[in-house]
């Protein structure tokens, strides 16, 4: 079956409308109703038993890909074609808050390895003490430079709410080198920006806030006579058998679960089918 067409019904394509039902094999006729007392043609029926369709004139014939039918009335198309133009400009800003993401997570990579180099350069006072405590009188030259070293880390550590490292005690016993990770971990807590959603998130939000969405899946046809209550949303496949699949007017999507509205929707119809078969 090839892909999705459409035929706008007026009075003047109705019978091109049609043919084109007839050589697809599609049931149609002429629909008739009273209008200012007289018995006129309005529309055409397409299809036969439950599952049938009227299209009114103005509204629009939808062949999809699996060979079903639907109606898209002239207030549907408008009102898709203003929430696609609404879409457009949702997806741009959307596009610009992922953009904006990816940079906050370069940003933060960049500010937590500059946070271990500074928590490092802080713990390194430990060490200057240590040579100032054990410096040659006559060595005024280290004096005042490891004097220098010691006072900056003090300064810049007191700033950032870092412990102020200090050597041991004795002097005779070597320094050990001093674990920096509860400084890192508080320059971190520092400098880490507000969270943010991810992507996906963003997404998300976007597909369950769309009305778009919500019209789509009122005109977008199932896959089956009578879909399964918790199959696809879009194209009423059950999850099992779902994958990646492509749906017009929906495109290609992986499966999402049916809102309660619809379950309810599909029980009531596979009811009413299973009522119209029995003898």
């Amino acid at each position: 079956m090839s892909a999705r067409e459409e035929r706008l019904l007026t009075p003047e394509t109705i019978a091109a409308v049609d043919q084109w039902l007839d050589d697809a094999d599609v049931f149609a006729k002429g629909y008739w109703q009273y209008v200012n007392g007289e018995l006129v043609t309005v529309g055409l029926r397409i299809g036969k038993g439950w599952d049938k369709v009227v299209a009114f004139f103005g509204d629009t014939v939808v062949r999809h890909e699996g060979g079903t039918h639907t109606v898209l009335s002239a207030k549907d198309a408008a009102e898709v074609s203003r929430l696609l133009a609404e879409r457009h400009s949702t997806n741009e800003a959307l596009d610009d808050a992922v953009q904006a993401l990816k940079e906050r997570d370069l940003r933060i990579a960049e500010l937590e390895a500059a946070a271990e180099k500074v928590a490092g350069f802080c713990a390194q006072r430990a060490e200057y003490v240590n040579n100032l405590r054990n410096c040659n009188p006559n060595a005024d030259h280290d004096y005042y430079r490891w004097t220098g070293h010691a006072e900056a880390r003090r300064q810049l550590s007191q700033l950032l709410g870092l412990p102020v490292a200090w050597p041991a005690e004795d002097a005779t016993v070597p320094v050990p080198a001093e674990d920096v990770s509860p400084q890192v971990a508080k320059l971190r807590s520092v400098l880490a920006p507000t969270v943010h959603p991810t992507a996906g998130e963003l997404a998300e939000q976007r597909h369950l806030m769309d009305p778009l969405d919500h019209l789509l899946e009122s005109l977008a046809p199932c896959a089956v006579a009578v879909a399964v209550p918790s199959s696809c949303r879009w194209c009423g496949v059950e999850q099992d058998k779902h994958g990646g699949r492509w749906k017009t007017p929906i495109g290609w999507h992986r499966y999402v679960p049916p809102t309660q509205a619809l379950i309810k929707a599909r029980m009531i119809a596979r009811r009413q089918a299973r009522t119209e078969v029995t003898p």
